[in-house]
């Protein structure tokens, strides 16, 4: 009986098998994060076009807010009261740290 000689040695196959486990481990992977990533810019550009609706749905909500009757005179209301617009809002500094101070000398 004729023995032909291996072509490959055990341990060449070996590598063999462990080279293309790896492979395709590593394609399988990149299709699992491919399709992650997919999924998460659809969900961003749902996200972005019901951000869109309700930004629309809110200037709508503004403009028929002030059209309602309610809000017309509290303009000529406040100029009755003397009150006056305010551009820059600035505070007093106040020495102490709380907001109420106790004094030591109630005599």
């Amino acid at each position: 009986m004729i023995t032909r000689p291996l072509l490959f040695s055990y341990q060449s196959k070996h590598a063999w098998f462990g080279t293309l486990a790896s492979v395709i481990a590593l394609l399988g992977l990149y299709i699992f994060q491919v399709n992650s990533l997919t999924a998460l810019a659809y969900l961003v550009s749902a996200q972005e076009d019901q951000s869109r609706q309700t930004k629309a749905e809110n200037k709508a909500l503004e403009m028929a807010a002030l059209q309602k009757p309610a809000f017309k005179g509290f303009e000529t209301l406040a100029k009755e009261f003397g009150f006056e617009k305010v551009g820059k809002v600035s505070y007093l500094k106040a020495f102490v740290e709380g907001v109420a101070a106790q004094s030591k000398n109630l005599e």
